[in-house]
């Protein structure tokens, strides 16, 4: 996590290119209201009797897709940053670390909101 402009952001300085961007992009798109979709759709998928490897739903974003599947998420950029004619960067995430990444981010939001109305 960063501050940037007022702004706190996600940063993964643990991971390279273009995953470290995709997953900080995905939590960007996820401070509004997508964070709680995200959620319920996985939760969902996990109350659910489906068999592994079958996509859900997708979830298209201002600068990501997301595909949701039973057992993980597809992050592809919208943008590609090599330019139009460029193939789009993706990545995956397996669904429980998705989660635990959107409850960790909603709960650092949340303490950011709570220090800038003291």
């Amino acid at each position: 996590m960063e501050n940037f402009n007022g702004r706190t952001i996600a940063i993964f300085d643990r991971e390279l290119p273009p995953r470290s961007y995709l997953l900080a992009t995905f939590l960007e798109e996820a401070r509004s209201t997508k964070g709680q979709i995200y959620l319920e759709i996985i939760e969902k998928i996990e109350c659910s009797k489906n068999i592994r490897d079958v996509k859900v739903t997708e979830v298209t974003g201002d600068c990501i897709d997301a595909e949701l599947y039973t057992d993980r998420i597809v992050i592809t950029e919208l943008w590609p940053t090599g330019g139009q004619d460029a193939e789009p960067e993706s990545t995956e995430i397996l669904l429980t670390e998705a989660k635990r990444l959107l409850l960790e981010w909603q709960s650092i939001l949340n303490l950011w909101c709570e220090q800038q109305a003291q």
